[in-house]
């Protein structure tokens, strides 16, 4: 990367430190945020996507009144983290809904670390808290929000 030319210089090349001058300025959750983006993330982190990256969870799951039972991994590379609901219930509305990084998920719900190699367009879905995720293609209607 060249420096912009001074008048009567030549461009000099900057050096890894100059480059990273700006992160070292930064606090640091914008620090580990632009070192991420840059490619030098936390080795612990197994998932492909960003810890930064913004997910559905719905409010009753991420608040402890319901049990995590449903995660999709949508075709667009969304994730959806949901309870199972009953056939009776109403169907989910945007306002059961609540946005949030993927890392916050994986810090409140550890057992989701396991679905980090989940493809796109599959789902994952359990009965019990200490039961084993079962993981399938996603129908093409599910977990529709209305």
């Amino acid at each position: 990367m060249y420096a912009p030319k001074r008048s009567g210089s030549r461009p000099r090349r900057e050096g890894k430190s100059a480059a990273w001058a700006s992160v070292r300025q930064c606090p640091p959750t914008t620090a580990r945020r632009v070192r991420y983006l840059r490619g030098v993330a936390d080795a612990s982190w197994r998932f492909a996507d960003s810890p930064y990256l913004g997910v559905i969870v719905t409010r009753a799951v991420y608040t402890g009144e319901t049990l995590l039972t449903c995660v999709s991994h949508d075709p667009d590379g969304d994730w959806q983290f949901l309870d199972d609901g009953e056939d009776n219930d109403p169907p989910r509305e945007v306002s059961d809904a609540i946005g949030v990084h993927l890392s916050h998920v994986v810090e409140r719900f550890p057992e989701v670390e396991e679905l980090f190699d989940l493809p796109m367009g599959w789902i994952a879905w359990r009965d019990a808290k200490k039961q084993s995720w079962t993981r399938e293609p996603r129908p093409p209607d599910w977990a529709v929000w209305e």
